[in-house]
């Protein structure tokens, strides 16, 4: 006699934690299907990166040689003195003098080192201050650097300047921009030999100083440069103790004067005297980088 068998109970699956924690939460319920959305490039960023992939292609088939860019560099910083004269800057700051390469010189530096794509924009600008940023990127080497730059636009009187001064700010702080870029990819210490031969070119010998010196130095009175703030700034005593190396650094003076849009007056300030009767080293003036109206 066939006996039935009753099947035996079947065991209630366990539900863990985290199946209930999904369970109540509708994002997870079997009613909703996620899938994934692809972004598409543009097609101006498609042009971007193929121009860039070009660029990087031809710079790895045609290396830069440095052989080249110094004996290039050299022979357009000294075509004229004019020109050599306006390869660096010089400020004074604090107690002393910061001299460094100018905007005119990374242009150079930039045609002839090759292989680099440099631009600058304005990335911001307030009632007080505009603020520029420059991007420099060796193509061959794959090194990138982007760098900003703060140029005001208050007068002395603390006013907003007018409209074309605001324009020509917005361009000196590009150039500064570009400037300092290009240097941080290109190493500085390449440009040394080429500062040195655009000084030597500007300082010219020793038998045409004298003349020279006096030339440059009435120059500076006309400008509203005392010849006291000159000695206090170059660190010499009297006009005798001015050498082929000072004359440089005065072209240099004049020449950010001339990158900055300000006046010569505005970069020195008359040294004080004590009560000996010595002179202080001059301060800077925090009005240098100030577009004048």
């Amino acid at each position: 006699m066939a006996t039935d068998h009753a099947d035996p109970p079947k065991r209630r699956p366990r539900i863990t934690r985290a199946e209930v924690i999904m369970s109540n939460d509708d994002t997870f319920t079997n009613d909703i299907e996620r899938t994934a959305e692809v972004i598409l490039p543009s097609a101006l960023e498609v042009m971007i990166r193929a121009e860039c992939d070009v660029q990087i292609a031809t710079a790895h088939r045609f290396p830069r040689s440095l052989a080249t860019f110094f004996k290039r560099a050299e022979s357009m910083v000294t075509a004229t003195p004019e020109i050599a004269a306006s390869m660096e800057y010089a400020k004074p700051v604090g107690g002393g003098k910061v001299t460094g390469p100018s905007a005119r010189l990374a242009e150079i530096v930039a045609s002839t080192y090759c292989n680099l794509r440099i631009q600058s924009r304005v990335v911001s600008e307030t009632e007080s201050e505009v603020v520029a940023q420059g991007a420099a990127h060796d193509l061959e080497t794959n090194v990138a650097q982007s760098t900003e730059v703060t140029v005001s636009l208050l007068k002395r009187d603390g006013s907003r300047v007018g409209p074309e001064q605001v324009a020509t700010a917005r361009a000196s702080a590009c150039a500064k921009a570009r400037r300092n870029a290009t240097f941080l990819v290109v190493p500085a210490a390449l440009c040394l030999p080429i500062i040195a031969a655009a000084r030597r070119v500007v300082s010219g010998d020793a038998k045409t100083l004298p003349a020279r010196r006096d030339e440059q130095l009435a120059w500076f009175e006309k400008q509203g440069v005392k010849r006291s703030s000159i000695m206090a700034w170059l660190g010499v005593k009297g006009d005798e103790d001015i050498g082929l190396e000072e004359m440089a650094d005065l072209k240099a003076a004049a020449n950010t004067a001339k990158e900055e849009g300000v006046s010569l007056s505005a970069l020195f300030k008359q040294p004080r005297q004590t009560d000996s009767g010595d002179i202080q080293p001059i301060t800077r003036d925090t009005t240098a980088e100030t577009v004048k109206g």
